[in-house]
């Protein structure tokens, strides 16, 4: 490859020297080199967490690319681990932990945040929202309502949890009580500013205030914001080096022990990070323990890490745990790295991670400017890191409505004036509420039967409504797996298919589906019900999981995902969904019982011992006619002719229409009623109809002397 250096690129002595150090020297040095002029002239910003505007600090971009140690390289210390040198510690991928998401994985967030792009767009289009900053969904927040408005300037607020580790000596100096009953209590030897620092960090980061825009491209406020909620004080020594990674059995032990909170709390465990800077867990569908960031103590603002103690890496971390990738990830050809062009914006990528900070790179030819070496999601000094891109903060969003709000978490919180603690909102500080009364006890419903489903078209349904509808034996197995096949496959209304590996209860499979009314009574439409599926669970369950899905009728569906339940155990298990609403006469649900994987908005991608099963079933209307009861006659009153009629006289009808009178009619009426008329059945009201006692369609049915009509039992 043939490189060009011009005097004011690099002072060399001789041209020599100069083909000396070219034999030498390895390819990525060449970028720095080619940068250093413009460094020099330009400088580089950095971080001002005091809130001024950013210094030039920095001289020369720096920066030691991945490699071995050369001859008198310093050691470099992350914490308490030592590498041989910096380049050692980048050679290792010391700055981040977090696996990259696998081409399935990426697959499968890029066909989420499609169909998250287009249902805004769709509600933006029929009036029910604002586009790509529409109300977020939960599952106590449906409907058309604004939980956030975010295209209003309204924020996420999202509690953290600090849970920081120490073995009694190394990382004490990190120790910080916080509760929101005592607030902040310091420990002897150690101090609460460097958690007060890093929300500070946070809170710039994803505020877009903490960049100097003459260097950066964007400055995008991303619409979150970060309080404390807790922080206590661990001290199990072996878990201070925090020995396990992903899927390691002690990894799971500490972080379960600790863990608060839903997936809208962020939980940081601050430890030695197994001498990296730290790692995150992605959005999933359905709750883990371990969902959270591992930190490295020594990374917090003033935490003693050379080119990593301004806090960045927390911001870079927490990214990943709103899903976001490296820009890096997948090269010069990669349409996940910044997400920039999956929103509408220019695609800014890079061929491989920046280090240092320089002040000009560009690694990719055509995809719309530099290299985003300010990015927080880059591998580049904390003094170089600054910015969020519009794309990214989308992207944020969108896992934000699709995995990590469920319970409504977040809306408890808001930022105090310190700009560190959470404080509570909506908290009552007028006079005393007076003494609630007792609750009017609701009326209890009669228990429907469940009604027992039938095989009909390619799915089992119930098309008589009850108080339950249950697929019976008409799904057990999956698939064609070894010993037992599942009957009438596929079993799904639009044809998506099982995985067939595996054998009969003893891989995964998911033997049944009922779908029950909430609170008694028949499924009617208004009223909220759950799915519970009966499965079979492999090994200990902790890899199985149950996706919960509904859509109205039974063709083109449109699924909304209710929500996900991992197995508790192995073996024969009943897994049950969260309530959702009965919304039409005729629905669909399905369970996606899956192994490992991850939740999906289009629920028919499947693994090989995957199941996909649906049910469907008829709901009663939400506006019930009442039946009609048998006419009562009126008392009959005295004759008043029509003026152009004679008047009706009290004999038998006769056997021909009356004439019209020719003369008006007399004006002497007679002052005595006519003489009454032969009575009528039922002359006075009764019971309305033996059918009324019936408050069930099944019952009512079951009568040959009635129907059920709109949500009553009435003759036939």
């Amino acid at each position: 490859r043939i490189v060009k250096l011009t005097w004011w690129e690099i002072n060399l002595t001789s041209l020599l020297t100069v083909i000396t150090i070219l034999r030498f020297l390895p390819l990525a040095t060449f970028f720095h080199l080619a940068a250093l002029g413009g460094a020099l002239a330009h400088g580089n910003h950095h971080h001002d967490h005091d809130g001024h505007n950013h210094r030039q600090l920095r001289g020369p971009p720096g920066g030691v690319p991945p490699g071995l140690c050369k001859d008198g390289d310093p050691t470099f210390k992350v914490g308490g681990t030592t590498y041989a040198c910096e380049a050692d510690f980048n050679e290792k991928g010391g700055q981040c932990k977090t696996p990259d998401r696998t081409p399935e994985e990426q697959a499968e967030d890029a066909q989420v945040f499609q169909s998250w792009l287009e249902k805004k767009g769709k509600a933006k289009g029929n009036g029910k929202g604002k586009g790509l900053f529409d109300s977020r969904r939960l599952g106590g927040c449906g409907g058309d309502g604004d939980c956030v408005d975010w295209e209003g300037g309204q924020v996420i607020t999202i509690p953290v949890n600090f849970h920081i580790f120490h073995d009694g000596t190394d990382g004490k100096q990190f120790l910080c009580k916080y509760s929101q009953g005592s607030g902040f209590t310091e420990i002897a030897g150690g101090s609460c500013n460097y958690i007060k620092e890093q929300i500070q960090v946070l809170n710039k980061g994803f505020g877009g205030i903490s960049v100097d825009v003459q260097d950066t491209e964007y400055n995008d406020n991303t619409q979150f914001q970060f309080c404390l909620v807790g922080a206590n004080d661990v001290r199990p020594a072996a878990d201070y080096n925090d020995a396990g990674l992903y899927g390691d059995p002690q990894n799971g032990a500490y972080k379960a022990t600790f863990r608060t909170g839903e997936m809208e709390t962020l939980n940081v465990w601050a430890n030695q990070a197994q001498g990296y800077l730290g790692y995150a867990t992605f959005p999933q569908g359905s709750f883990s323990t371990t969902d959270g960031v591992v930190l490295n103590s020594a990374s917090m603002p003033s935490g003693g890490i050379t080119s990593y103690q301004e806090g960045d890496t927390l911001t870079h971390e927490v990214g990943h745990w709103l899903q976001l990738y490296h820009t890096f990830q997948g090269g010069c050809s990669s349409t996940t790295g910044d997400y920039n062009d999956r929103a509408g914006f220019t695609k800014i990528v890079e061929s491989s991670a920046t280090y240092g900070c320089p002040s000009v790179q560009d690694t990719c030819n055509g995809d719309g400017g530099l290299d985003p070496v300010h990015n927080f999601m880059d591998y580049t000094d904390d003094t170089c890191m600054d910015e969020f891109n519009p794309g990214q903060s989308v992207v944020m969003h969108s896992a934000w409505e699709n995995f990590r709000h469920k319970v409504g978490e977040s809306e408890l919180w808001n930022v105090a004036a310190d700009g560190v603690s959470c404080t509570q909102v909506d908290v009552p500080t007028a006079s005393p509420v007076p003494p609630t009364p007792p609750p009017t006890p609701a009326p209890v419903l009669p228990i429907e039967p469940t009604i027992q489903a039938s095989f009909v078209g390619t799915c089992p349904r119930c098309t008589t409504i009850g108080g339950a509808c249950s697929s019976g034996t008409l799904l057990n197995s999956r698939g064609t797996m070894l010993g037992t096949s599942e009957p009438n496959i596929p079993n799904t209304i639009d044809g998506c298919t099982d995985g067939n590996s595996g054998t009969y209860h003893s891989d995964e499979s998911n033997d049944a589906i009922e779908v029950t009314v909430i609170g008694g009574g028949l499924l009617q439409v208004g009223k909220t019900a759950v799915v519970k599926a009966t499965v079979w669970a492999w090994s200990t369950g902790t890899s199985d999981t149950a996706d919960f899905y509904v859509t109205e009728g039974d063709s083109s569906p449109d699924w909304v995902f209710i929500g996900s339940v991992q197995a508790p155990a192995g073996g024969a298990q009943v897994l049950e969904s969260k309530p959702f609403e009965l919304t039409s006469t005729l629905q669909t649900v399905r369970v996606r019982y899956r192994y490992q994987g991850s939740v999906l908005i289009n629920p028919c991608t499947n693994g090989s011992y995957d199941d996909v099963d649906d049910l469907v079933f008829a709901v009663a209307s939400d506006t019930p006619v009442p039946p009609t009861p048998p006419p009562t006659p009126s008392p009959t009153p005295f004759p008043t002719p029509a003026p152009t009629q004679a008047p009706v006289l009290p004999t038998p009808p006769p056997t021909s229409s009356p004439t019209t009178s020719p003369t008006p009619a007399p004006t002497n009426a007679p002052t005595t009623p006519p003489p009454t008329p032969a009575p009528t059945p039922n002359p006075t009201p009764g019971p309305i109809s033996p059918c009324a006692q019936y408050t069930g369609g099944g019952p009512c049915k079951r009568d040959g002397g009635c129907r059920w009509a709109k949500g009553f039992c009435v003759p036939k």
